[in-house]
């Protein structure tokens, strides 16, 4: 998962954004965009795989993911930190 000062996760950079726990990813679906909790649940590995590399196939083709939808890293591109980060 790309951290907040991950360049991946920066405008420039988007990243898509996949969780590994259900619940988390129910609390934060507006900035999450696949659920690998599934596989968990019974879901097949590789249904979940077709369905990363399909959104990365999209998003490579222009598709927004949901953090570049909300707006999340346009102005938080930041390669290294500067400070301290707690």
């Amino acid at each position: 998962m790309p951290t907040r000062h991950s360049p991946e996760r920066g405008h420039r950079f988007p990243g898509n954004r996949k969780w590994t726990n259900t619940p988390l990813f129910q609390h934060m679906i507006d900035d999450m965009d696949i659920d690998a909790g599934v596989i968990l649940a019974g879901t097949p590995v590789e249904v979940v795989g077709q369905e990363i590399f399909e959104m990365i196939l999209a998003v490579a083709s222009g598709k927004k993911t949901k953090s570049e939808i909300a707006g999340v890293g346009e102005e938080e591109f930041a390669p290294w930190s500067i400070g301290p980060t707690l």
